[in-house]
């Protein structure tokens, strides 16, 4: 059984932005843990992560991913609704 070229788009897209944004999760929770070991936890109302760059890589890289891979979705979606209430 043959797979069709956009069904091997789509599934190329799922699994690279199932991998980047896993990522950038992974990122986050470094810097995270590099900044509990050097102040206050965030838990505790510590705010010692704002000074972690690899926190701030990976909120950057999060939104930069989520913004590349679902950004036709999302206007789409949003194009439905306003047609669909207006």
């Amino acid at each position: 059984m043959a797979i069709s070229s956009d069904n091997l788009i789509g599934l190329i897209m799922a699994l690279s932005s199932s991998i980047f944004i896993g990522s950038s999760f992974i990122i986050k929770k470094m810097g995270l843990r590099k900044a509990a070991s050097n102040g206050k936890r965030a838990a505790t109302g510590g705010h010692s992560y704002l000074y972690e760059p690899f926190w701030w890589a990976g909120m950057i890289s999060s939104e930069l991913f989520i913004f590349l891979f679902f950004s036709s979705s999302i206007l789409v979606y949003s194009l439905v609704l306003y047609y669909c209430f207006v």
